[in-house]
């Protein structure tokens, strides 16, 4: 069988940093914003 994405679960090279395939995901979350729409300090902190 073909694969849609035959290079998803491949390695891959961003400068200097090696990734095991090219799922990638953002952040997900949003429950600590602030009163004026900024990242709370709990987000700041579980980020860093």
């Amino acid at each position: 069988m073909q694969r849609k994405y035959p290079n998803l679960c491949k390695p891959i090279k961003i400068g200097n940093v090696h990734f095991r395939n090219r799922m990638f995901s953002a952040p997900m979350g949003g429950t600590d914003i602030t009163a004026d729409c900024t990242i709370g300090r709990a987000s700041t902190l579980f980020m860093n």
